[in-house]
């Protein structure tokens, strides 16, 4: 089973959330997913709206539903990213182009942009995301390219190229 926790659907991937208030991921309908049933998890900007406990909390429920040597990609924001375009270019982002956004006139506007708005609660980076990660036992914890994996199944799904963070890890 593969299942997929926010972004786009993926063809193929059962669309599932993750309910907060009760720590269980559930499909669509409701159902909660099975311990120990899924082969893949792939997470798309989901984990930066969460406080770093409930992200902790979330990380746990997936490493109990993921089969053993499964494996998870999250997809998110990156703050160093974010620091390095505080700090170089950044105007250059599509985002500041359209919208109510084309009006965000400083690099310290874009930031806090980033940090509060959509409803970001942590951003993180690999470091720290990698650290949570192994806190709740996930193994072999990597950085990966867009559209990059080792596991096929994992390769070219990525949607978001803004989301610079990509982490996989496995349970063991």
């Amino acid at each position: 089973m593969k299942i997929n926790i926010g972004g786009a659907n993926i063809e193929g991937w059962i669309q599932t959330t993750y309910n907060e208030k009760f720590g269980v991921i559930s499909d669509l309908a409701k159902n909660p997913i099975e311990k120990e049933s899924v082969d893949f998890i792939y997470s798309s900007v989901s984990l930066e709206h969460l406080v770093p406990a409930k992200a902790k909390d979330f990380l746990a429920v997936c490493y109990d539903v993921l089969k053993i040597v499964g494996s998870i990609r999250i997809v998110s924001l990156d703050l160093d990213s974010l620091v390095n375009l505080y700090k170089g270019n950044w105007k250059n982002q599509q985002w500041l182009k359209s919208g109510q956004y084309s009006k965000v006139d400083s690099r310290c506007k874009m930031l806090n942009t980033v940090m509060r708005d959509w409803g970001h609660k942590y951003i993180y980076n690999f470091e720290d995301l990698s650290a949570l990660m192994e806190e709740v036992g996930f193994i072999d914890i990597e950085k990966k390219d867009f559209g990059k994996s080792d596991i096929d199944e994992l390769k070219k799904i990525d949607k978001k190229k803004d989301s610079k963070l990509i982490v996989e890890g496995t349970k063991l």
